[in-house]
């Protein structure tokens, strides 16, 4: 007979500890090792027949697998499949992030704050494949079916072919899928479903985990496409244990500005594509539809005091923002540094080269710094584009749009190239700008018609440009 244990995991790295702790050892966060009871079941013999997976590559999903008939296979004898099987579902944007469109038989992750979008982006692309005839299985643990509908229809996407099973119990949904009629299957979400088999409330450690186990087991049986949408927490990460990233094919994490309806779409994982791709979406009353670049942007008729446009790149694509600096005078004992959409170590290091190269004195100044149009840049190619809008704000002095700054800066203070610059310069002149700021490194070709640079090669010099 079974017995019960108790065990203390992570709500946030997912990490085991067999007593209570307030901070967690591995991941620093306070307050997230709730106490979970664990059954143990009698082990079974290894020669037991069992069903025939037995898990996913020995994750032992299957009661009793019968371990002997795993054999090791070399790589001459085993068989490729050559190119993946993908549907393109028309969505320019979201087709992009994935790599070209979804992988047959493939299992994605969707995170995002609550109202992003994650479960109208997953609607309307379930109604694309249910018109192209394939069978969908909406699974949801937190609407009912005519909520599901009134969204659908709103969006226009009520396909004959979309059937939803409103269930928090995830044998009864597993039960449907074993059927095979449905080759496409959808859970919203995975924390809200859970198994009668566990003892633990839905959206907890353990329930995540054999949650996502299970889907996992019978979506590669099955060969059935499989989208998990997962909720985030304060910091952003999906909630749950890390071992959901781990599990799944992609992870795509959607963010962005809510007050200008923008959406952004961006890959953190993806065994079938890139990585460094991000789609960009507008959310209407008719769903996210793709967006114009000019999103980032605001009117650039009106130059004003801290505000800078810089072409950065996101993945292959080319995108122009604008930055915006706002150095004020500080009444704190410690000066404040916030920033949105930008890495605040990396504002503090452009800081101190100022500081240290061009007099700029900023310890006394609260400085604010932010990506308009709720995008992250990663780019280092901004770096000028900051350190300029900053500079801006100190002196109270405007640059006029018609100047876009490109360029990064290292810690002496000298100004590198940056790569793909011909896109760059392309996207900075569809949108007016005549000149380009950056380093004397920097090479274009001439299909650049209507845009020079102006070099400079350190900070000192950006000042006497400026």
């Amino acid at each position: 007979m079974a017995k019960p244990k108790q065990r203390y995991i992570c709500s946030s790295c997912g990490g085991e500890f067999p007593k209570w702790a307030g901070k967690c050892p591995d991941c620093g966060e306070w307050n997230t090792i709730p106490q979970e009871p664990v059954v143990v079941a009698a082990k079974k013999s290894s020669t037991m027949a069992g069903n025939s997976m037995g898990g996913i590559g020995g994750l032992g999903m299957g009661s009793g697998y019968a371990i002997s008939t795993l054999v090791p296979k070399k790589f001459d004898e085993i068989e490729t499949r050559g190119e993946f099987s993908r549907f393109m579902t028309g969505i320019r944007e979201f087709d992009t992030v994935l790599g070209g469109g979804i992988v047959q038989g493939s299992v994605t992750l969707i995170g995002g704050e609550p109202g992003i979008g994650k479960s109208t982006i997953i609607l309307m692309v379930a109604s694309i494949l249910a018109e192209a005839g394939h069978g969908v299985l909406y699974i949801s643990g937190e609407e009912s079916p005519s909520q599901i509908k009134n969204r659908a229809e709103r969006l226009n996407a009520t396909s004959k072919n979309i059937s939803v099973l409103a269930t928090m119990d995830i044998e009864q949904a597993i039960s449907h899928l074993e059927s095979g009629t449905y080759r496409y299957a959808i859970v919203d979400s995975v924390q809200s479903v859970s198994s009668s088999n566990l003892s633990s409330a839905a959206g907890t450690v353990t329930q995540v985990k054999h949650i996502a186990y299970q889907m996992m087991e019978i979506a590669k049986r099955k060969n059935i496409t499989l989208f998990l949408i997962g909720q985030v927490t304060k910091d952003g990460a999906v909630a749950g244990p890390k071992v959901l990233e781990h599990l799944v094919d992609t992870v795509l994490y959607f963010e962005g500005d809510h007050n200008r309806g923008l959406r952004i779409l961006r890959a953190v994982k993806n065994r079938f594509g890139s990585t460094d791709e991000v789609g960009v979406f507008e959310m209407s009353s008719q769903g996210l539809k793709s967006a114009d670049a000019s999103m980032f942007v605001s009117n650039l008729d009106t130059p004003m005091p801290g505000k800078v446009i810089t072409p950065i790149m996101e993945g292959t694509r080319s995108f122009l923002v604008e930055v915006q600096a706002l150095v004020s005078t500080t009444y704190y004992q410690y000066p404040k540094r916030t920033t949105v959409g930008f890495d605040a170590r990396r504002l503090d290091m452009l800081m101190a080269v100022l500081d240290k190269y061009c007099n700029i004195n900023l310890s006394t100044y609260d400085v604010y710094l932010n990506i308009a149009g709720g995008l992250r840049v990663n780019d280092p190619g901004g770096d000028l584009a900051i350190c300029a809008a900053i500079l801006s704000s100190v002196k109270d002095k405007p640059i006029s749009s018609q100047y876009s700054f490109l360029g990064e800066v290292g810690l002496s203070g000298e100004i590198s190239s940056v790569t793909n610059v011909n896109s760059r310069l392309s996207e900075a002149e569809k949108f007016g700008v005549t000149s380009i700021v950056g380093s004397e490194r920097l090479e274009f070709t001439k299909s650049v018609k209507h845009v020079s640079i102006k070099y400079v090669r350190n900070l000192v010099q950006l000042i006497d440009s400026l």
